[in-house]
């Protein structure tokens, strides 16, 4: 239960601050104002990734402002990628991968802003009606970190990102 007072000596009724607190939530939900965060559990043993019912591909719609916050599985090393649907559908890397983060030993959650404007340093730059597709091609082990050969991507450590417009 919440209670409502105003300190402003013009609200005689207390009903005037609760109308106004209100209106304030209602115009914040229907504005679309309202920022997101998907959490995303970034390991090879992790619900959504071990469902066959989805192609073993997790998806979310997001819109701009909203993040990301991928959690780091500390048994799994893996570095993050944002690709491109080619290479994604592969599991191969190419040149055009961006590094957003490692998942390693002392890293526990990796966060991406989802902003149009590239003014963020190490943050990708994201538009209104687009897909992104995140993976990881490290092999899942300490030594395999750097690998490229597709492992965790193959075994469906994969995210796809739609930016609603």
């Amino acid at each position: 239960m919440f209670v409502v007072r105003s300190s402003y000596r013009g609200f005689n009724n207390p009903w005037d601050s609760f109308r106004i607190v209100f209106f304030i939530i209602i115009m914040g939900s229907v504005s679309g104002s309202i920022v997101k965060k998907a959490i995303v559990d970034w390991s090879p043993n992790a619900s959504p990734f071990v469902d066959p019912m989805i192609d073993h591909t997790a998806m979310v719609e997001l819109q701009l402002m909203d993040r990301i916050v991928f959690a780091c599985d500390q048994s799994v090393p893996a570095i993050i990628y944002k690709v491109s649907e080619e290479s994604f559908a592969d599991c191969k890397y190419d040149t055009s991968a961006e590094w957003i983060g490692q998942c390693s030993e002392g890293v526990r959650y990796i966060t991406v802003f989802l902003h149009s404007t590239g003014d963020t340093p190490g943050q990708p730059t994201f538009l209104q009606n687009s897909t992104h597709f995140f993976t990881s091609f490290s092999s899942g082990s300490r030594r395999g970190l750097r690998s490229r050969r597709g492992d965790l991507c193959v075994m469906g450590v994969r995210l796809i990102v739609r930016v609603a417009p």
